[in-house]
Formats: C-alpha cells, sequence, structure tokens
C-alpha cells in the first residue's frame, strides 16, 4: 500500500479479519489497536530475537499491557544541528551541554556580527512541536495530558515556555517570525537555510543528511538545551517505524522468522541500510558504519538522543488537534501582540474543549 489512507485501510482489515501476516505501523496507533482489535501476536512468545536492541528503547514502545506486541524498524528524535562555520566566525561557544539562557545569549552574537545571518530559523510547527513540547515536558516532568485525561501543566507553566520561544524572535537570535513562518514545515526551502545564512536547526536525526546538504564538511550535532531545573529533558524520541506479527494468521512461526532475519541477518542489514531511519540494533549499525553505508553524524546524533531520551509520550498528548492548537498558540506568542497570559489561556481552554471530546471516544 501507499501511504495514503494507510491507517483507515488497515483498520479496515484488522477489523475484517483480513489483516497480513505482518504489519507496519505507526507507533501512536499500537495501543488504540491492540486494545481494540486484539490481532497483534506476543512477540516473545513467538521467539523473536531483539537481545542486540537498546532495551530501553524496546520497553518504552513496544509493549501493550505488558506484553511485546511490536519491535522498531529504526530509532529517530530531535537533535541539535550546527553549521560550526558561521558559529564560529561569530564567536559561538560550542561547549556541548547548553541551556536555554546560552542558548540565546550565544544565539545572538551571530546576527549582532552580520545582519544577514541568524543563529536559528525555524517555522510555527517545528516550534510547535520541536521546541514549545519539549520545554513543557522540562518545566513539568508530565505528559501534556495525563492519561485520566486531565492537563499536565499549568498557565504559568505555557507562560514560561512561551516567554523562552518568543525571546528567540525579540533578541534577535531567530530570523523574524514574518520571514521564517512562511516556510511552515519545510524550513529547509527557506533561501537563508539555503544559501548557508542561518547558524543551527533543531530537526530529526534521520533527516540530518538530507539538512546539512549545503555545509556538510561544517555540519556537527548537539544535545538538545535544558532548562537548569529541568524535570526532564523532554526529548522526543520515536521509532521510525514498529512491525508487529497478525495472532489470527496461519503462518505466525514464518512470520517470526522473517522478523528475526529482518532484524538481524547480516544481508538483511546490508540491503535495509537506513531507509527505515537509523537501524535499531548495534551489529547493524556497526555493519552500516565499517562499510561507510550511513552517515557518522547520523549514528552520533542517535547515540546523542538515546543518552537522555524524554519520558514516552502517551497517545492522547501526540493527537493531532492538540498539535494543531499548540502550532497556533506559538503563532500567537510571537506575532499577535497579546499577552502570553492571554495566549496561554486560549490554549488551556482548547485543549480542555478537544480533550473532553477524545474523552467520549476513547473511554
Amino acid at each position: 500500500m501507499g501511504a495514503g489512507g494507510y491507517k483507515d485501510r488497515l483498520t479496515t482489515q484488522l477489523a475484517g479479519g483480513t489483516a497480513p501476516d505482518i504489519m507496519q505501523i505507526d507507533n501512536p496507533w499500537l495501543v488504540d489497536m491492540q486494545r481494540q482489535f486484539n490481532n497483534f501476536a506476543n512477540l516473545d512468545a513467538l521467539g523473536v530475537d531483539y537481545s542486540d536492541f537498546d532495551k530501553s528503547f524496546v520497553d518504552a514502545f513496544g509493549y501493550v499491557d505488558g506484553v511485546l506486541y511490536a519491535l522498531p524498524t529504526g530509532v529517530n528524535g530531535f537533535i541539535t544541528l550546527l553549521n560550526t562555520q558561521i558559529l564560529r566566525e561569530a564567536g559561538v561557544n560550542l561547549r556541548h551541554n547548553w541551556n536555554w539562557e546560552d542558548f540565546i545569549s550565544e544565539g545572538r552574537r551571530v546576527n549582532q556580527l552580520n545582519p544577514r545571518q541568524y543563529f536559528l530559523n525555524m517555522d510555527q510547527n517545528e516550534l510547535a512541536i520541536i521546541v514549545f513540547k519539549p520545554l513543557i515536558k522540562q518545566i513539568t516532568g508530565d505528559q501534556l495530558v495525563r492519561d485520566d485525561f486531565t492537563l499536565g501543566f499549568t498557565r504559568n507553566d505555557l507562560v514560561r515556555a512561551l516567554s523562552i520561544i518568543k525571546r528567540f524572535f525579540d533578541e534577535g537570535v531567530s530570523e523574524p517570525a514574518s520571514e521564517a513562518f512562511l516556510y511552515r514545515t519545510r524550513f529547509w526551502e527557506n533561501p537563508k537555510w539555503i544559501n548557508n545564512e542561518i547558524g543551527m536547526a533543531f530537526t530529526g536525526a534521520a533527516a540530518l543528511p538530507a539538512r546539512k546538504e549545503g555545509f556538510a564538511s561544517t555540519a556537527a550535532v548537539m544535545p538538545f538545551p535544558h532548562l537548569n531545573d529541568a524535570k526532564e529533558s523532554g526529548l522526543l524520541v520515536r521509532p521510525a517505524q514498529m512491525l508487529t506479527i497478525n495472532n489470527r494468521s496461519r503462518a505466525m512461526n514464518e512470520s517470526a522468522q522473517f522478523l528475526n532475519f529482518f532484524f538481524n541477518d547480516r544481508d538483511a542489514a546490508l540491503i535495509l541500510r537506513d531507509h527505515r531511519s537509523v537501524p535499531p540494533t548495534n551489529r547493524a549499525k556497526q555493519l552500516l558504519l565499517d562499510n561507510n553505508l550511513i552517515d557518522p553524524l547520523v549514528i552520533e546524533a542517535v547515540d546523542l538522543i538515546l543518552a537522555d531520551p524524554g519520558n514516552p509520550e502517551n497517545d492522547i498528548s501526540g493527537k493531532l488537534r492538540l498539535e494543531t492548537v499548540m502550532v497556533d498558540t506559538v503563532e500567537q506568542a510571537v506575532m499577535s501582540g497579546r499577552s502570553l497570559e492571554f495566549v496561554a489561556d486560549s490554549m488551556i481552554s482548547q485543549f480542555t474543549q478537544i480533550v473532553s471530546e477524545l474523552r467520549v471516544l476513547l473511554e
């Protein structure tokens, strides 16, 4: 199948008992699909070998109610990508453990040295999902929406996170929103990014080869910035996709054998390379490095991500309707001229309404 409408078609197959022996799913679907259809097989019981995976990664994403139903095809998460030539020319201190105050104070240097250049350019979508959401989690150490459908943040938490983001624009750290926000979900098409007039961006590890294309020789990665009093890293880490086995299949044992080949065989690793993001096993990663089949910077990024991942996001906190509200909230905070308290109140009101509707659907 193609990607368009894939979830709907797979849901129809699960409901009708016609799903394939092996299914590729997106991680946020796992809990809902298993609880609704009870269609995924226990991979431990089938003897699927995942001994070379990062255990904490599998533990965080593969289980539902204590049973292993899915394994990740690859690892992805957000990382700080640097164009070190621009930053060094501006005198930016590239030490490896920035807090958000460092991020802002060092970032101001770029535009102060060269008015055509900026430390950062990000569109409203990326700011909302890659910066705003992790900032809230750093402040609270909680889910955006808890499993009991209560909000995991307060008005003051939102104001604190939004004030940091607003300073990016007020203090010349980021390209003005009136320009940067024109490239919604595609900051890499911004002429300043293409012309190497931007010093850094937050992006997914799997996207690094494409994003650093114009400055590959001077590219570097750094961990995500933190608050000094952060309750967790807030770092959004997730599987690229997940593979599951249909527990109604007449070929469950053969399916398990295929998963063992897919994940653990040397030839399979050389065929797959990084087409499903960075391989989830240590052997496959090393094999690709040894054969120059993967960018070492991508491996470095994944190692940094896995060294301090944020707590896994629950299903409801990743709902698209809520993320859409967060994008609008960032736009309002940066561009509307309204107080951050007003913007925070508006987000809480919209979240409350959406969560109440989701509760009716999901409970």
